[in-house]
């Protein structure tokens, strides 16, 4: 298959060919030849109606049209066309097709944003404050969970957020890494912060989000997620591996997990309480919070100098 183009580049009498979200789909109806369904499809670049005009045989449409419903992935071999000066896709069998995708078969970042910075950059950033921690127990520790091919492969692409902060492909590694910088510059201004704890904490205080959302056609909560909070399954992940440390130890790295969200009223089953612990959550609280206000700055179309936030309930200042 030729690359996919995206659906705003689409033209008159192009084939179509790729993967799409399904956004609604309306009841099978007749017309002059058979039987007939519309529905509506997505991609990163815009949204796009697609007519499938079925035979005479009631069964058969009927059978296209049950396998798939709305957020649905499908792969659709079509011809794109403009009627009345509007794009639809039209699905004319035997020539043409739709069919549910399978898991895998697509790359999710077809539909959601991703990261504007350059992940294998950030790998490598990331990486490199991994090999900066000096004691053997948190280094190890570091190394055992994000050396894991698959716990990496899922922690690069991972989001941050459903809505918030860092919401696309790569935002986990990316909100992480601008945390764990944060720290580290943070060591240097203030030298009696313990910098291996404190960048331990930092690289793992979001690892929970691994498991906590799942990225396909749109970021959607695991059942774990929902249930426990990336919090609570951050937690239990990394104490798994910390049977070999000290408890202090243990329990201070433990502790920054917990505590990252700052108060008790934002999420966090502790608040910090000790110098590293606090760095972590300020810095978590910088890399959300400020990093919300650029892109809402940067995604805004007005002239105004002005627009109001839903995600941070105020006014935000554009001039």
């Amino acid at each position: 298959m030729t690359e996919q183009k995206h659906i705003k580049d689409l033209g008159d009498r192009e084939p179509v060919e790729g993967f799409f979200v399904v956004e609604y789909k309306h009841d099978i109806r007749e017309y002059k030849k058979g039987y007939r369904f519309m529905f509506g499809v997505s991609d990163s670049s815009g949204e796009v109606m697609v007519n499938y005009w079925g035979g005479p045989d009631a069964g058969t449409i009927e059978e296209v049209w049950s396998e798939f419903s709305k957020g649905a992935i499908v792969y659709i071999k079509a011809e794109s066309v403009i009627y009345n000066e509007k794009l639809q896709i039209n699905i004319n069998p035997p020539e043409h097709s739709v069919r549910l995708a399978k898991e895998g078969e697509y790359d999710p970042s077809m539909f959601i944003d991703i990261s504007s910075r350059d992940i294998g950059e950030m790998e490598k950033k990331f990486f490199s404050l991994v090999d900066s921690v000096m004691d053997p127990l948190m280094k190890g520790l570091l190394e055992d969970t994000f050396k894991d091919p698959e716990t990496w492969n899922t922690f690069k692409r991972a989001p941050a957020a459903k809505q918030f902060h860092h919401a696309y492909i790569g935002g986990l590694l990316e909100h992480t890494l601008g945390v764990a910088e944060f720290v580290d510059t943070a060591c240097r201004v203030q030298p009696s912060l313990e910098r291996d704890l404190a960048i331990t904490g930092a690289l793992l205080h979001d690892i929970g989000k691994t498991r906590e959302m799942k990225a396909t056609s749109t970021i959607e909560y695991t059942p774990v997620g929902m249930l426990e909070g990336h919090v609570a399954v951050g937690y239990g992940m990394v104490k798994s591996k910390l049977g070999d440390f000290p408890e202090t130890l243990a329990t201070k790295i433990l502790h920054i997990i917990l505590s990252h969200h700052g108060e008790k009223g934002n999420g966090s089953p502790q608040e910090p309480m000790f110098p590293e612990a606090a760095a972590v959550y300020l810095a978590d609280f910088f890399d959300s919070f400020v990093v919300q206000f650029i892109k809402e700055k940067e995604n805004c179309d007005t002239d105004d100098f002005k627009i109001y936030s839903r995600l941070l309930d105020r006014r935000i200042f554009l001039k």
